[in-house]
């Protein structure tokens, strides 16, 4: 029996899924425009402090 990829993830567990998909979303907005990086940048700067 074969399995597609969203019944692969599925097995890997919902919450591996999810990291990941949010990894790929945050790459395509870096990608998307320099602003959003450096709005990013100050966010994250910002948790850090």
């Amino acid at each position: 029996m074969k399995m597609n990829d969203k019944e692969k993830l599925g097995v890997l567990g919902s919450g591996m899924a999810k990291k990941a998909g949010k990894a790929i979303v945050k790459n395509k907005k870096k990608k998307k425009s320099r602003l959003d990086e450096i709005m990013g940048g100050l966010k994250s700067g910002r948790k850090a402090k």
